[in-house]
């Protein structure tokens, strides 16, 4: 093997470990880089961003139930109307329903739906999206009313997981947290029954809001 060659594949593994390493790294730190989640708490109405219509839709029901908020706003192009007929497939009335069905973006979520907001005189508001996104969204929607409280309760799809390891579904404001996801509950009928649910968010389960 000659000189040449021999420096040559000592190049490409050079390369081929610093491509390792960087996945390594973005993989590690992305979760803290992307995620925000603040604590659960009483709010004046909850928003969730279109993009995904299964574990989003069942952590707003969840909230809702709990007493969490009174309103639910559903924004996005393309999907709020399948999440509306969902939510109120399970006891949302219509009357606490509103849609933003424009919105193509996270900052055209948060620009259009502000003014629902403000028409609410809403002073603290739940955003429902998933872990990744969560940053982002609360970004913009901070942005465009930096009047109002926003308050980040991301959820966590089981074919991903918390980047910490809990279940999916968990808050990280509690360590334990039971392996039966809300999604796998909203699904199967559980979530909606009067009689309550069981939750996997730990920062949720057996919570109520007083007024």
């Amino acid at each position: 093997m000659t000189v040449k060659v021999r420096k040559r594949l000592y190049f490409l593994l050079a390369v081929a470990l610093a491509s390792v390493a960087a996945i390594a790294s973005a993989l590690f730190f992305s979760p803290n880089l992307l995620r925000l989640e603040d604590v659960p708490g009483k709010a004046d109405a909850i928003v969730i961003l279109g993009g995904e219509t299964i574990y989003r839709p069942a952590r707003a029901l969840e909230l809702y139930q709990q007493g969490a908020a009174t309103n639910v706003i559903i924004t996005g192009e393309g999907d709020c109307e399948s999440v509306r007929i969902v939510l109120a497939g399970k006891g949302v009335p219509a009357t606490a329903i509103q849609l933003e069905c424009e919105s193509r973006t996270t900052r055209e979520n948060a620009q259009f739906t502000v003014p629902l907001l403000r028409a609410q005189h809403a002073k603290r508001v739940i955003l429902v999206t998933s872990w990744f996104h969560s940053r982002r969204a609360l970004h913009c929607f901070r942005h465009y009313a930096p009047e109002i409280e926003f308050i980040s309760l991301p959820i966590y799809p089981s074919t991903i997981g918390p980047p910490d390891g809990r279940a999916a579904g968990c808050s990280q404001n509690t360590p334990k947290c039971s392996t039966t996801g809300s999604a796998s509950a909203f699904h199967s009928g559980e979530v909606g029954n009067p009689k309550g649910i069981v939750s996997s968010s730990p920062g949720l389960r057996g919570t109520s809001y007083p007024g």
